[in-house]
């Protein structure tokens, strides 16, 4: 496909002498924007939350640094409907534990109205926040404080003053954490991030339905052999959801962008054959392997797949025979129809 060029309105760069960045930025409803991360340079310790509000021509109007003497970040920004922001991130220099979740209100200068930090002894962790209808937040990120150990999926329900209504923890004996939560039309929330307590690999795609009290409706893990990780989902218009992240079970190799269409109870709808082009068949159609290894000379490869029930093809990562002696054949479960296929 054609990549057109597009018109450099500008380049900017903050910062001093020592390590500064940014990790989040908002266009504004005034045509500017707000730029959240770290700086190093300013402030008070050995790193500390900075906010920068820039014109639309991305001229500074003001920065805001916040902290004690230890390690403080800001992870991301929302601008609230009275014209504020909410910053989200993390702390060593206040709460309870080497690393808290941190949560900074700011009125539309940049001044803090108030701050809340959440955790216990362990580090947690706070990576996405929603400003909801009724203007109070919910929050979701980890825990290693409260749960199951090294972590687990959290999220929080907060006031519009900040205070806790309550939370929920998420998870089994391994690492679950949560990157992204929406509240959705029906008034409950979806949250995506990744497990390594449940699914079908080392680490998958976790996506969890929830009521408007936080309680589970539903959940479904998304994954192969290897590592997949979720970091963003959207709710649709027609009550589905999307999911982007990241796959190294599946695509060409290495690690490719994933991205997951599902129904509104969390399934992947069954694709129309008849109606799709031969490549959209190929980025569609999912081919399961049954097998681990090439009994003659335990080869490892890539391959393409065809189902001789429906046609469909696809590529995924496999294992197969790489010797010209190799003469097995592998058969395959094609997730559209169920039929069965080879490796050809």
């Amino acid at each position: 496909e054609k990549i057109e060029k597009m018109k450099l309105t500008f380049i900017k760069t903050f910062g001093g002498k020592n390590y500064d960045s940014a990790v989040s930025v908002v266009e504004l409803k005034d045509g500017g924007f707000i730029i959240a991360g770290r700086t190093d340079s300013y402030g008070s310790g050995s790193s500390d939350a900075w906010l920068i509000k820039l014109d639309e021509g991305g001229n500074k109007i003001w920065d805001k640094t916040f902290g004690g003497k230890d390690y403080d970040s800001a992870d991301s920004v929302v601008e609230l409907k009275d014209g504020g922001f909410i910053v989200v991130g993390q702390t060593g220099s206040y709460g309870s534990g080497s690393r808290d979740a941190w949560l900074i209100k700011l009125d539309k200068s940049g001044n803090k109205v108030w701050d809340k930090t959440f955790g216990g002894e362990e580090n947690d962790f706070i990576y996405s926040i929603v400003e909801l209808k009724d203007g109070g937040f919910i929050v979701a990120g980890l825990t290693a404080s409260y749960g199951s150990k090294p972590g687990d999926m959290w999220l929080i329900k907060l006031n519009r003053n900040g205070d806790k209504i309550w939370d929920k923890i998420f998870g089994g004996e391994k690492s679950d954490y949560a990157y992204s939560v929406v509240e959705l039309k029906d008034g409950g929330f979806i949250v995506t991030g990744i497990t390594a307590s449940y699914g079908s690999g080392g680490v998958d795609v976790w996506l969890i339905k929830l009521n408007g009290n936080g309680d589970k409706i539903w959940d479904k893990t998304f994954g192969g052999k290897n590592d997949e990780w979720a970091k963003s989902v959207v709710e649709l218009k027609d009550g589905g959801f999307i999911i982007a992240g990241r796959t190294d079970s599946y695509g060409s190799g290495g690690v490719d962008v994933w991205l997951i269409m599902v129904d509104s109870e969390g399934k992947i709808e069954d694709i129309d054959l008849n109606q799709k082009s031969e490549t959209e068949i190929q980025k569609t159609v999912e081919i399961q392997n049954k097998v681990e290894y090439c009994p003659n000379c335990r080869g490892l490869g890539k391959e393409t797949v065809q189902c001789s029930t429906c046609g469909g093809s696809g590529s995924y990562k496999t294992i197969f025979g790489n010797r010209k002696d190799c003469s097995v054949s592998y058969e395959l479960t094609c997730r559209v129809c169920g039929g069965t296929g080879r490796v050809r």
